[in-house]
């Protein structure tokens, strides 16, 4: 009986089709990150379907680096019961949320090149903000510009594909720290120039969170990296503060700061703090389920309003702000 043809070809085993999945994700994810929100979304699909395929053949596991984000997750996914499941589960977006971590998190050590992808990546866009900030236009169209006119001090700069500076400057601000996580480990003039160019960048994103973001980082990367010696510890908190000192006092970003500092003299920074306030205040007249699960995403007028606190209608009325949301 003759033998089928068939049968001398080898088909790649199920884990070998999800590991492939997943560095496709992580590559295109490098690519897309900083520069469109299309591929980030493609490469977020393939790199479900690649951990789905491992998860189904066993290949697939929860390890104990997975604690935090787990427990994230887990915030995340128990908002879902609070006052308004339909709305909560509506905007609960665990994909993308958690994805970029596990998708990177199982790349194979043979694919570090992709990490190095990253770094130029980070120095692009980093460039990019920079042009934008200071030329107030897109660095695809440098060449197609009839007049460039230099802008000082610079303007506030988003990435190329959102104009959320708070979508933009979270994305710098982790860029930054990974890069100086891995200077660390990594003696790489590479790892450098992309940490100080995203750390860079943060100053021209203006976005005060991600600078607060960073330096909270900053402070805790000790804690989470074996045996780093004094010396180096010491001149890399030198060179940070050098480097904000300089940037502080060069960039618009210092009024915004003395504006948070003095946060008395800012009606949308009082409120802030407000809310807050009256927030923790509420929680005394809110039953167990409500204390448990939380209002879930984009609940946060129904964590204050219903409760009437009194010193947030003080606030409001003094400001003559409608404080609705």
């Amino acid at each position: 009986m003759k033998q089928s043809y068939f049968n001398n070809i080898e088909f790649p085993s199920v884990d070998y089709i999800g590991k492939k999945f997943i560095f496709v994700s992580a590559f295109l994810l490098t690519i897309g990150i900083t520069t469109s929100i299309a591929i980030t979304n493609i490469a977020l699909t393939i790199g479900f379907v690649g951990l789905l395929i491992l998860a189904l053949s066993k290949n697939f596991s929860f390890e104990k680096k997975d604690i935090p984000i787990g427990l994230l997750f887990l915030q995340n996914l128990l908002s879902i019961f609070g006052i308004n499941v339909k709305n909560s589960f509506t905007n609960l977006n665990p994909v993308r949320l958690f994805l970029p971590y596990f998708i990177l998190s199982r790349l194979s050590e043979k694919h570090k090149f992709i990490v190095n992808l990253l770094a130029l990546v980070t120095i692009f866009t980093s460039i990019c903000i920079m042009v934008k900030a200071f030329f107030n236009f897109e660095i695809q169209d440098i060449f197609s510009a009839r007049h460039i006119y230099f802008h000082y001090p610079p303007i506030q700069a988003g990435s190329l594909w959102s104009t959320s500076f708070l979508a933009t400057g979270s994305i710098m601000m982790m860029l930054a720290l990974l890069f100086v996580t891995l200077s660390f480990y990594y003696k790489s003039i590479f790892y450098y120039t992309s940490a100080a160019f995203a750390f860079l960048s943060l100053f021209f994103i203006q976005e005060l969170s991600a600078i607060l973001g960073f330096f909270i980082g900053i402070i805790l990367i000790p804690f989470f990296i074996k045996k780093i010696k004094k010396k180096n510890l010491i001149f890399f908190y030198t060179i940070i503060i050098i480097a904000f000192i300089i940037l502080f006092e060069a960039s618009p970003v210092k009024q915004k700061i003395i504006n948070a500092v003095h946060y008395h003299k800012n009606t949308s920074i009082l409120l802030r703090f407000a809310q807050w306030d009256a927030a923790i205040k509420a929680i005394q007249k809110q039953n167990l389920k409500t204390i448990m699960f939380g209002f879930g995403l984009n609940n946060a007028d129904k964590a204050i309003l219903p409760y009437k606190i009194e010193s947030f209608k003080n606030i409001c009325n003094k400001y003559s702000t409608h404080c609705s949301s």
